[in-house]
């Protein structure tokens, strides 16, 4: 069994509910001229009106190199369909492959994969599921790092740079703040953190558009209770088909290691993901890269468990403020 962290959300008000959102490359799409400086970007950074992402090239049983987004949340990679249509991949013989979204679960199709490297990782006889989703926003597949202790991964949005290696360079051990993690669910990498004065237990997903927390903090914050307004209904969108419901709610001032975060917008729910990872009793978020994609850069050492963190100014300890993304009747990029 897999579990993926991708997700996408959606929004609309309490009245009703829209259709997912749309991918980012396909038939039937214009993009501007900006949207297309973003999609030639390895490391996205978050602005006003962009969700960021982090994207490497990936080469598959040899060919490529292909777009693969890089999911810290996911413990599994996939493929695209249209990647299988284009290496031919065999998926009448590969069993399903049950995986386990943020929003619930399913059986997915699989391929047989011998080898996917990116940088210093090599992936040797993977049995890839297919995910046929609009979240990859015409990204050629996923590919999982949670899990992988040998490894390093370095994300630059300012020189938009990514590299997958053995080791971090020795500057961003010297010149970036550090923030030891913990590992829970076989390989997430969490941070103890507060949101408010609520202690919380943050997971790092680069693969999550958006900052998601579970109804215990919700109910720790009061949030909603006595606030003499309902918050925005969202829906949120998995790696599966089931969709869920959340509210989207400004979230108190978020302390995550040398981090202090300002005005997030932070969608609250009854999460399937947090079950999946026995983390529904106690207050946990799974900060996005609406948060993540903010920073100057970011370097994750899972070997040593350690977070790496730079801002904008050269120094770890500072506070930047989220952009809030306001609700309204169109689905979220």
């Amino acid at each position: 069994m897999s579990w993926l962290g991708l997700v996408a959300v959606g929004m609309t008000s309490a009245a009703g509910a829209n259709s997912p959102p749309s991918p980012g490359t396909g038939h039937g799409t214009v993009l501007s001229s900006r949207q297309v400086r973003y999609q030639s970007l390895l490391a996205c950074p978050t602005t006003l009106d962009q969700i960021g992402r982090i994207v490497v090239p990936v080469m598959v049983d040899g060919r490529g190199p292909f777009r693969f987004v890089v999911d810290t949340g996911a413990g599994h990679s996939t493929v695209s369909p249209r990647l299988v249509r284009a290496l031919h991949l065999d998926v009448k013989h590969v069993p399903r492959i049950e995986v386990q979204g943020i929003t619930g679960s399913a059986k997915i199709p699989a391929v047989r994969i011998q080898t996917l490297s990116a940088g210093s990782l090599t992936i040797r006889n993977l049995y890839a599921p297919v995910l046929r989703t609009p979240m990859m926003a015409g990204a050629d597949g996923i590919l999982g790092v949670a899990g992988l202790p040998k490894l390093t991964l370095l994300v630059n949005f300012e020189d938009n740079r990514v590299q997958i290696a053995r080791y971090l360079e020795p500057g961003v051990r010297f010149d970036y703040s550090r923030v030891h993690t913990l590992t829970v669910a076989g390989g997430l990498m969490a941070i103890p953190a507060y949101v408010g004065n609520i202690r919380t237990l943050a997971i790092i997903d680069t693969g999550s558009e958006r900052t998601l927390a579970n109804q215990a903090l919700r109910d720790a914050l009061h949030v909603g209770i006595d606030s003499g307004r309902s918050e925005p209904v969202t829906i949120v969108y998995g790696a599966t088909r089931q969709v869920e419901m959340g509210r989207m709610a400004t979230s108190p001032a978020i302390s995550v290691g040398p981090l202090r975060v300002l005005g997030a917008e932070m969608i609250f729910g009854e999460l399937h993901i947090f079950k999946v990872w026995h983390l529904d009793k106690r207050p946990a978020v799974i900060l996005g890269m609406d948060v993540l994609g903010t920073v100057t850069a970011l370097g994750f050492d899972f070997r040593q468990h350690d977070l790496f963190v730079a801002s904008a100014r050269g120094q770890g300890n500072y506070r930047f403020r989220t952009r809030a993304i306001q609700a309204n009747s169109k689905a979220a990029h």
